[in-house]
């Protein structure tokens, strides 16, 4: 166990065990006009974690990823643009799983489009291209690759992000809009896998990239003497600066990402309030294994790191079983109800964290065995 972080398994698993939580609120109770099917108390129960835990929570998945491309003992341009073009089928094939396998079945028992007008059907075209961060770490892959060919350094890679960024935040302002107006949805998703157009973007690359570049940057001087003391005091500082401007402005930290146009400067300053929180969120458990001296406990590194080298399946697991309680209860007709009190939504919650420790596992298993 000793030539391996543990402390930073464990903060991949602390991840990957809340993320349910996440993905209940959101498709379950916080989008009303999905799925509304979370009672009001359990709504406002969830709601606290949800806003805390989204603000870093995709973000230090992407700086893990980072980090993990220095790791890796592949780590040719080959290697990379292999893993990136694999990770962009994975996304098709995740989304037919997780969309369009439910969604036949939610069709056939309902056949009818929801109150909002929008058709099974239609989830079915449009979830098939739908972005999620496989799909950013394919196309995250094929542009390291890219840089690896170009000889960058891990800084010249970091400051390439932050021209993407910027590249992003300008297509954005001068035809982002034209596009969302243009396009038909199905061109928005596309596009959006690329650059910022409309609120469907989820991923986008030239944005989100920048994660992906500071946990690269960051592996590379991971050794280095009190490397995490010094990140977590600069990343506690800018975050107490990004909370000072969200109260100066009257907005919640936590939540204003979520509710105000789109603007250079504010985008901006949530890239920035997102990636402190993800690096002090690491830092802090860094310091917290080191300080209890976790280490001691072998039992308990090696299930942090079994379960840390799982995240991708589980994430896969997790995304399935939430897509499938989406469509079917959307064909059942019990969207709108709110039939799902608080305990019900609890107990789903840890069903699914459960299952998706279990399947991950055998879907791991399957992988390497069959396909790797």
């Amino acid at each position: 166990m000793k030539k391996r972080l543990c402390e930073i398994d464990l903060a991949r698993a602390i991840v990957i065990m809340i993320l349910p939580m996440t993905h209940v609120y959101e498709y379950l109770g916080y989008q009303s006009q999905m799925s509304d099917i979370l009672s009001d108390r359990a709504v406002s129960v969830l709601t606290p974690f949800y806003l805390f835990f989204t603000v870093f929570g995709a973000p230090l998945f992407m700086i893990f990823m980072g980090m993990n491309m220095i790791f890796t003992r592949k780590s040719a341009p080959t290697d990379y643009l292999k893993r990136g073009v694999i990770l962009l089928f994975v996304e098709v094939g995740f989304n037919l799983i997780r969309y369009i396998l439910p969604g036949l079945i939610g069709t056939y028992i309902s056949g009818v489009a929801n109150e909002t007008g929008v058709t099974i059907l239609f989830w079915m075209n449009y979830g098939l291209i739908n972005s999620d961060i496989f799909a950013l770490a394919g196309f995250g892959f094929i542009l390291i690759a890219l840089f690896k060919k170009l000889k960058f350094k891990p800084v010249h890679v970091l400051i390439a992000s932050v021209a993407l960024f910027t590249v992003d935040r300008a297509c954005y302002s001068i035809v982002g809009a034209k596009l969302a107006e243009s396009c038909d949805v199905y061109l928005n998703e596309l596009f959006g896998h690329i650059i910022y157009v409309n609120e469907d973007s989820i991923f986008p690359l030239f944005r989100w990239f920048i994660f992906i570049a500071v946990g690269y940057c960051f592996g590379s001087y991971i050794n280095q003497k009190n490397i995490f003391e010094w990140v977590g005091i600069a990343s506690l500082i800018s975050t107490a600066g990004f909370f000072a401007y969200s109260i100066i402005k009257g907005l919640n930290p936590f939540y204003f990402y979520n509710v105000v146009e789109h603007s250079n400067n504010l985008d901006i300053i949530v890239m920035l309030g997102e990636l402190s929180m993800a690096l002090l969120f690491l830092s802090v458990v860094v310091f917290i294994y080191r300080t209890l001296k976790l280490e001691r406990f072998e039992k308990f590194n090696i299930f942090i790191v079994k379960y840390s080298s799982c995240i991708s399946y589980d994430y896969a697991i997790q995304w399935i079983i939430i897509g499938w309680i989406m469509f079917i209860t959307c064909g059942c007709g019990v969207w709108g109800t709110k039939a799902i009190n608080t305990g019900l939504c609890m107990l789903i919650i840890v069903a699914i964290t459960v299952a998706s420790y279990f399947f991950g596992r055998i879907l791991q298993k399957f992988v390497k065995k069959h396909i790797v």
